[in-house]
């Protein structure tokens, strides 16, 4: 099974009106995307990605709304729980964490109201309970990342991706890291108007899976963050795009054998 790293530039998202979108890259399209955030204006941020151990298509969406919370969506982009947690920046999330008693499922999130990490247990049915808030030192938190040690799950026999967002064109950059970080080309998430869901632009935050999700998403998925919502006008959200999309526009072997 391919493991697929996640990386994305720093910078935020502005309130005005969108430059035109970069078209000379291939075109992806979202299938689904979530409900919009809470907060107005600049608010979505960060996606991570939670897979169901029993049922993947029972996976989860994490998502950061940068003025009021967290937010949690099923694949189909409702909403099914939100944790008021003020300017909750970045998020992250590692399944099969080692802990005394066993192990465990942790998100990290940075608090930009508390000026705290955020720790969140995430139970087997996916739901989410603040576990701590460690205090930090710095000033204003912005990003975090976690990390499993070689007694985690990242996978010997599997192809490393490297996805990363490349805010001022509108597009998303790929590199194989197993091959000298080739960059192995870019797409943009273009509006579909058929379907009534738009593109992704500016984007900030992105997750990815290679996992099959079931139907529409046997591939795994990439998750974005949406600075500028439309079809209709709506506050940010995140869209949901198939892995297999991706791997056609810049014809990438399939993910083999996701369980």
């Amino acid at each position: 099974m391919a493991v697929l790293l996640v990386g994305g530039l720093a910078g935020g998202c502005s309130a005005e009106s969108p430059s035109p979108a970069r078209t000379d890259v291939p075109a992806v399209y979202a299938v689904a995307e979530t409900e919009p955030v809470r907060g107005g204006g600049d608010a979505a941020d960060d996606p991570a990605i939670w897979i169901h151990p029993e049922d993947a298509s029972m996976s989860l969406i994490l998502g950061t709304d940068k003025r009021r919370g967290l937010s949690v969506y099923d694949l189909s982009g409702r909403e099914v729980q939100f944790l008021a947690r003020g300017r909750v920046n970045n998020v992250d999330l590692r399944q099969g964490v080692a802990m005394a008693d066993g192990a465990a499922t942790l998100a990290a999130a940075t608090n930009r109201t508390e000026r705290t990490m955020d720790i969140f247990s995430i139970s087997a049915e996916g739901k989410l309970e603040l576990a701590l808030a460690q205090a930090l030192e710095i000033g204003d938190p912005y990003g975090i990342c976690m990390h499993l040690d070689a007694a985690g799950n990242r996978t010997p026999q599997g192809g490393a991706i490297l996805v990363a967002s490349s805010q001022g064109d509108y597009t998303f950059a790929f590199y194989d890291l197993n091959n000298g970080d080739r960059y192995l080309g870019s797409v943009r998430v273009a509006d579909d108007p058929a379907a009534g869901i738009d593109g992704a632009e500016e984007t900030d935050g992105l997750a990815v899976t290679s996992v099959n999700l079931g139907p529409g998403f046997e591939q795994g998925m990439l998750v974005v963050q949406d600075g500028f919502n439309r079809l209709p006008e709506e506050r940010q959200n995140f869209k949901l795009v198939p892995w297999s999309a991706v791997a056609a526009a810049l014809n990438l072997p399939a993910a083999a054998e996701n369980e």
